[in-house]
């Protein structure tokens, strides 16, 4: 497969680093994760998230980052790693140079039990506090159920961030779901305006299936021209439906970025 390198002077007239989500070539990474790394480095993506380590030690992961010029700001964790393994997933984004430490998703129906939402902001409470301690902003990444309405016509993200306070708590915003419960991306990236440092990436088919950016229906030059208005640090590529292999739609993907902010 041959790859675009982007020039260094487009990527930082845009200001953020083209990311990825390891979870789009979590196949590769797992069977090469050195292999994979440097594959996407040489792509010219800047950063990575993780979505699991490999069971690589976090010594060595950095000294792949470091190896292939590359940056990982954030990494996805389930929340019950946290709840019982919070010393050593600090210490292993610690190593690596995380920033953001991501709660992927959290059941719907945990929002609406009042036990286990007690349990839950209780839980992130403890969480983030400790994080922060430790310079690490605690973040929780949407599906579609958190834009949901409460009986009081809030979402249940909004209530959500409240109850566990926006100090605490900042966003991911996955803005495929976003369009998936028929909002508005742009409209919903000023809604949080200042609290969604980062952001995911990813076309929605005319199918509702996730796609390649710039083969959908999302409208993302808009959505591009306004990231560092409300606040956005870093963006990260996510796909899961493929017609083609992962890493091309990683290329295509990045390609489609790099006309966009050239064309700016």
């Amino acid at each position: 497969m041959k790859f675009y390198k982007f020039g260094k002077s487009m990527w930082e007239s845009g200001k953020i680093p083209p990311g990825i989500q390891l979870y789009t070539v979590k196949d590769e990474f797992k069977e090469n994760t050195v292999g994979t790394l440097k594959t996407l480095a040489e792509m010219g993506h800047k950063t990575v998230e993780f979505a699991g380590y490999n069971n690589i030690p976090s010594s060595l992961m950095a000294k792949y980052l470091q190896q292939f010029g590359l940056k990982a700001p954030a990494s996805h964790v389930l929340l019950e790693n946290l709840k019982k393994n919070l010393k050593k997933e600090i210490q292993y984004a610690k190593e690596v140079g995380i920033q953001y430490i991501v709660i992927p998703t959290v059941s719907k129906d945990t929002f609406y039990d009042q036990k286990k939402y007690q349990e839950l902001i209780t839980s992130i409470e403890r969480i983030a506090k400790q994080l922060k301690h430790h310079h690490i902003q605690l973040i929780y990444h949407n599906h579609a159920h958190e834009f949901e309405q409460l009986s009081s016509g809030e979402f249940v993200l909004d209530r959500f961030i409240r109850d566990v306070g926006s100090n605490l708590i900042q966003l991911e915003l996955d803005l495929y779901w976003v369009k998936k419960m028929g909002l508005d991306p742009i409209k919903i990236l000023q809604r949080y305006k200042g609290n969604v440092p980062l952001i995911h990436v990813k076309d929605m088919d005319k199918e509702g299936k996730t796609t390649e950016l710039g083969k959908g229906i999302i409208n993302y030059r808009s959505i591009l021209s306004i990231l560092c208005e409300v606040g956005v640090n870093y963006y990260f590529i996510e796909q899961e439906d493929f017609k083609r292999s992962p890493l091309e739609s990683a290329q295509l993907s990045l390609e489609y970025l790099h006309s966009m902010l050239e064309s700016r």
